[in-house]
Formats: C-alpha cells, sequence, structure tokens
C-alpha cells in the first residue's frame, strides 16, 4: 500500500513538473522532470506534448529527437547521482 501511495506521489510529481511551467507561447521554456525508466519518460513527453516523437539518436542511455510534425526537441538522458541513484533526466521544448 505504501508502494501505491509513493509511486501515485511520483507521478504526481511528474505531472506537475512536465506540465506546471508552461511559459509564453514562442518563448525558451523547457518542460522536464525525473523518470524511473525511459518508457515512463518517453510516454509522459508524448502525453504531455500531445504529439507523436520522431527519434533522431537512439542510444541506450540517451534517445533524442523531435516532436512529431514540428522543430521541437525532445531527449530522455540515463542519469545517476549518490543520492538519486539511477534515473532518466526528460525534457522538450513546448
Amino acid at each position: 500500500m505504501i508502494r501505491v501511495i509513493l509511486l501515485l506521489g511520483f507521478m504526481a510529481f511528474a505531472l506537475y513538473v512536465l506540465f506546471g511551467g508552461k511559459g509564453e507561447s514562442g518563448s525558451n521554456t523547457v518542460m522536464g522532470g525525473e523518470f524511473r525508466s525511459l518508457r515512463s519518460c518517453l510516454t509522459n513527453i508524448e502525453t504531455s506534448s500531445g504529439l507523436g516523437l520522431d527519434v533522431i539518436i537512439d542510444k541506450p542511455d540517451n534517445v533524442t529527437g523531435r516532436l512529431e510534425g514540428t522543430k521541437r526537441n525532445f531527449a530522455c538522458t540515463k542519469k545517476e547521482t549518490g543520492t538519486k541513484g539511477v534515473y532518466w533526466d526528460g525534457w522538450y521544448e513546448p
């Protein structure tokens, strides 16, 4: 039960980070967050942007490309720290 609560809290935080800071149209803002897996990183970018992903670089620790039909970039990069452990840093240009 505690795992479910923690997972829901993490997901709520990730959605807040992805949806929360949208700036003016045409500004240089970037939406981003931290994720437990590459799949969750890519899925969240796709869902929150409302667009498909055109992958340009597809490596085990780095997936980058453009939002489908646009020139807006996205990336999911594997990171590791002593305190956070292994996670995926994901972002896209809204």
